[in-house]
């Protein structure tokens, strides 16, 4: 079987799994030990801001809406965009 890392899962209608209902998956890596990929369209209630001041002392400014993923084991992954900022 082809490697589907770096492609986009969308699951059908009928999928029954409400894990994985309307869902879009990036594979992130996938081999003979299994997969791992991130949901991109699952939005949460909590905004970039109120999760970034639960780890760091550093200010963010950010309100976009955090998506969720899962519910697998595993790390906690981020995918986001670094913007250089001028001082």
């Amino acid at each position: 079987m082809d490697s589907l890392t770096g492609k986009l899962l969308i699951a059908i209608p009928e999928l029954g799994d409400p894990n994985f209902y309307r869902s879009v998956v990036l594979v992130l890596m996938h081999g003979a030990e299994g997969a791992t990929g991130v949901i991109l369209n699952r939005p949460s209630s909590a905004t970039v801001a109120s999760v970034w001041n639960q780890v760091s002392d550093l200010d963010c400014e950010c309100e976009e809406v955090v998506q969720m993923g899962g519910p697998v084991e595993g790390p906690l992954m981020a995918l986001h965009t670094s913007l250089a900022v001028a001082e």
